[in-house]
């Protein structure tokens, strides 16, 4: 905002952190995502 006297006070390094760690999480997600894949074999399906 225009009008704001004060900045709002913000680290970098922490900053950096949590998006470090919000990255991470979601490549864990994704590698999760493929590891847990079932291929739409037939061998799979005649169970």
């Amino acid at each position: 905002m225009r009008n704001r006297r004060l900045k709002p006070r913000f680290s970098r390094r922490l900053y950096r952190e949590r998006n470090l760690t919000g990255r991470f999480s979601s490549k864990l997600k994704d590698f999760c995502r493929v590891a847990t894949r079932y291929d739409e074999l037939a061998a799979t399906s005649l169970r």
